[in-house]
């Protein structure tokens, strides 16, 4: 893998089709990996850019607001607020009985404890990989596979709402 002591090392290409210059910034793990610009300065500057981010993502930025670590309980409610506006969305394939499904999951996901600590109580910042899959064995615990395969979605989808929203 090449190394990258300088955002100099960050190839920049012309893409003659589109009359476009492009930074190849894929292998710093940036998406999109080739943004498109007019001039070869911006895509320079684009680059420069992405490469201090990539220097510097263990450290945090000042120019980034600390976002608030909220429970899993948040989580979930802004996943019901999304499927519930989904519900009275007459182009959805989702209906009431849909949203009252989830509504009934979320309420079992609500009561699962993990680690002696209510899973609505947690925050996302100590949702840690074992947490995650004891609490899928705690949703399995005492049903059918189905149910609990419906469950981990609603889950899942929350959490990860959750974390684009909450969690820096």
């Amino acid at each position: 893998m090449k190394t990258f002591n300088r955002y100099q090392d960050i190839v920049i290409s012309y893409n003659e089709d589109r009359e476009r210059w492009y930074p190849r910034l894929g292998p710093l793990g940036i998406v999109p990996a080739r943004p498109m610009f007019k001039t070869k300065a911006e895509a320079s500057d684009a680059a420069k850019a992405a490469y201090l981010r990539w220097r510097n993502r263990d450290a945090e930025s000042l120019e980034d607001p600390v976002k608030a670590d909220i429970t899993v309980e948040d989580c979930l409610t802004m996943y019901l607020a999304e499927r519930e506006a989904w519900a009275e969305d007459v182009d959805k394939k989702y209906g009431w009985a849909s949203f009252s499904n989830d509504q009934g999951h979320v309420a079992q996901i609500n009561k699962v404890v993990v680690d002696n600590i209510h899973l609505k109580t947690m925050k996302l910042s100590q949702l840690t990989k074992a947490r995650l899959e004891a609490t899928w064995a705690e949703l399995r615990r005492g049903v059918a596979f189905r149910t609990s395969d419906d469950r981990l979605p609603a889950f899942e989808v929350g959490v990860e709402a959750g974390r684009q929203t909450g969690v820096s």
